[in-house]
C-alpha cells in the first residue's frame, strides 16, 4: 500500500473552495453515521463522531478565513496546514464564531473560558473512544459518556451545520472576491470587535 503523503505547500483558490466544500460534505457524513449509531444505543461512540463532525466544521471555517486571506494576498501557508491539522485548533475555532454569531448577551461566553474548556473537551472526546483510567478506576467509553451527554450534543451539532451551511458564500461569490472588498470588511470588522473584545484575543483567533 502506497503511503499517503500529507502536501503542506500552496494552494489555488479553486483548491481552497473544492477542500471546503469536502469538507462540509464530510461533516454532513458524519453527522448521519452519528445517529445511526445513536439510533442503536452506541452513545459513546456517537459522541466521538460528533466531535470529529465538529471539527471539520472548524476546518472549514479555517479554510474560508484562508480563501480570504489569499484573496488578499497575507496568506501564511505554513500556519496555514499547522491549524488545519490541529484537532484544537479546529474546536477552538467552531466554538469561538458560534459564540460570537450566536450566542445571546445572557449565554455569551467570555474568550477566556472557551480556552479552557477545549482540552476538557478533547479529553471527553478521546474518552469516548478508548478504555482508560479515570480517578484511580478503569472505565470504558460508555460508563464516561451516557446518552444524556450525547443527546444535546447531538440537537447541537445538527443545529451547527444547518446554520453554517446556510450562511457559507457561494462557490462564485468567493470567486468573484476582490482584495479591495476583504480589505474594506477587515478594517470594518476590526473595528466592530475592537469595541467587543479589548484584549483583542479574539481577533487572534480567526487571524484577523
Amino acid at each position: 500500500m502506497e503511503k499517503l503523503e500529507r502536501y503542506k505547500g500552496e494552494l489555488s483558490l479553486e483548491q481552497l473552495i473544492l477542500a471546503r466544500n469536502k469538507i462540509i460534505e464530510n461533516a454532513k457524513a458524519l453527522y448521519e453515521e452519528a445517529m445511526l449509531l445513536y439510533e442503536n444505543s452506541k452513545f459513546a461512540r456517537t459522541y466521538f463522531l460528533l466531535c470529529i463532525a465538529n471539527e471539520e466544521l472548524g476546518k472549514s471555517l479555517i479554510v474560508t478565513s484562508a480563501i480570504v486571506d489569499l484573496i488578499a494576498e497575507k496568506i501564511d501557508w505554513h500556519k496555514f496546514w499547522k491549524r488545519l491539522r490541529n484537532h484544537k485548533d479546529k474546536t477552538r475555532v467552531i466554538e469561538h464564531v458560534e459564540n460570537i454569531l450566536v450566542s445571546s448577551d445572557e449565554n455569551f461566553t467570555a474568550p477566556e473560558n472557551i480556552q479552557k474548556l477545549i482540552p476538557v473537551l478533547e479529553e471527553l472526546k478521546m474518552a469516548s473512544l478508548y478504555s482508560d483510567m479515570f480517578q484511580n478506576n478503569f472505565f470504558e467509553p460508555n460508563e464516561i459518556v451516557p446518552q444524556f451527554m450525547v443527546a444535546p450534543y447531538h440537537r447541537l451539532t445538527g443545529n451547527r451545520l444547518e446554520f453554517f451551511s446556510s450562511i457559507a458564500a457561494s462557490d462564485e461569490t468567493l470567486r468573484n472576491t476582490k482584495k479591495e472588498d476583504i480589505l474594506k470588511f477587515q478594517n470594518r470588522l476590526h473595528s466592530i470587535m475592537s469595541d467587543y473584545d479589548d484584549d483583542d484575543q479574539t481577533l487572534q483567533q480567526f487571524n484577523l
